[in-house]
């Protein structure tokens, strides 16, 4: 046997399955790795979804298509608003928001915002420093009740069963 030190989840303002475990990873001393805690780039208010490519797995995601894609747009722009009032980029708000969820969650974690620039990733780096206050948060917290669209597609979802 090994013990387990982190686990690694999607988690991000609108994908927040992993809450349902951090009780028992906080009791176990368990630390959280959330990858994509920028949502695939739709929470940074740079993605402009009708210039994806057709290899990008984005395209025909559940959330970035169609209706449900226009529906979470009201998402994006209450990051964007919430960025706006505290001088900060929609990214880094996105990001604070996980890096604030330690207290909350009992739990460290440690998030893996995937970049190509390193203008972006000096950007990602100072949402370290931003503090969002109870305003924000409010704005914040129930935002993935409001998510259209699954994680994956039903073919994405059986291809990684399969291994």
């Amino acid at each position: 046997m090994h013990p387990i030190t982190a686990v690694q989840s999607e988690y991000s303002l609108w994908t927040r399955d992993v809450e349902a475990v951090t009780p028992v990873m906080a009791e176990l001393g368990v630390g959280l790795v959330p990858y994509s805690p920028l949502g695939r780039g739709f929470l940074t208010g740079t993605l402009d979804r009708s210039t994806l490519g057709e290899k990008d797995f984005r395209r025909t995601n559940p959330r970035f298509a169609g209706e449900a894609g226009e529906a979470n747009e009201k998402i994006a722009q209450t990051v964007r608003e919430v960025a706006d009032r505290l001088g900060a980029a929609p990214a880094q708000v996105a990001l604070a928001w996980v890096y604030a969820r330690t207290e909350r969650l009992g739990v460290a974690v440690a998030s893996i915002p995937g970049t190509r620039s390193p203008a972006r990733l000096e950007q990602n780096a100072v949402a370290l420093e931003l503090v969002l206050d109870a305003e924000a948060l409010a704005a914040l917290d129930p935002l993935s009740r409001l998510v259209t669209g699954e994680r994956y597609t039903p073919a994405h979802t059986a291809e990684v069963a399969r291994g």
